[in-house]
């Protein structure tokens, strides 16, 4: 049996501590983020001529590939929806796994919670996994809010311009949704282990910290950059290649950490 509550009673604890600290302010971010995609996508579904010459060369192409026989202007529609749509909340989706982790982490280590953990009967590495575990989870839970107004309101969208997205669409939506879980891991692990080494980094800034934060949301931002830089790519291979790096670097990180991270050494 083990002698400690073990990371897990500290994940939970870590949650629960968000949650009631920061109730409905946790979620603004995500609700305006839902808000803003859904206001491009009807902007896109008004007046498809606002988009800028590159993004609708993109998406002209995106469209091309997977629309064939669907109206110009509709399949943009769709190419930006089901295409673009994922990797835009992939990338909003790393994004708030730091600023949710700055606040879980950074402040804590501030106020010197982490030192009462780990004088109590918490392990160095429970206090790490925790740390990460929950700060991801609090991640997901922004992200599915963000996902719930994005589909929701695209639902809303298509049924109003009267489209049917077909089962290829759908296998690429769905395949694109579930590319935020592991860029959202990647952008959690690091941000937990900038902001153990640098508390006090900003949102914004050129420090150390900041430099280290931009390879965690590296990866979200690439599949955002990607589809409008190489319209030809396929978005299939760009989602598991995306998968593949994102739990790859994890496995490399977690190496790394528990060779050479001592939390105790940083506090």
């Amino acid at each position: 049996m083990s002698s400690t509550p073990g990371w897990q009673t500290l994940a939970k604890a870590i949650i629960w501590s968000e949650l009631r600290g920061r109730s409905w302010r946790l979620f603004a971010f995500p609700v305006g983020a839902g808000l803003l995609f859904l206001g491009l996508l009807g902007v896109t579904a008004v007046s498809p001529d606002v988009l800028t010459g590159t993004t609708r060369e993109a998406l002209a192409t995106q469209a091309g590939q997977f629309f064939t026989g669907t109206e110009d202007d509709t399949a943009l529609l769709l190419a930006m929806l089901v295409i673009q749509g994922p990797f835009f909340i992939a990338m909003i989706s790393a994004v708030l796994s730091v600023l949710v982790t700055q606040t879980g982490v950074g402040q804590r280590l501030a106020a010197g919670e982490l030192e009462l953990l780990l004088s109590g009967p918490y392990r160095e590495r429970e206090v790490f996994v925790a740390l990460v575990v929950g700060s991801f989870a609090l991640a997901l839970l922004m992200t599915a809010v963000l996902m719930s107004i994005a589909i929701a309101g695209s639902a809303f969208v298509l049924a109003w311009a009267e489209v049917s997205l077909t089962a290829g669409a759908l296998r690429l939506m769905v395949t694109g949704l579930l590319t935020p879980v592991p860029l959202t891991l990647w952008a959690t692990f690091v941000a937990v282990v900038v902001y153990l080494r640098f508390p006090e980094t900003p949102v914004n800034g050129t420090e150390p910290g900041n430099i280290l934060i931009m390879v965690g949301i590296l990866p979200a931002v690439s599949l955002v950059v990607l589809p409008t830089a190489v319209p030809s790519i396929d978005p299939i291979l760009l989602s598991v290649g995306g998968t593949i790096v994102s739990l790859g670097a994890v496995g490399v990180g977690w190496v790394t950490v528990s060779r050479w991270l001592d939390v105790k050494t940083l506090l």
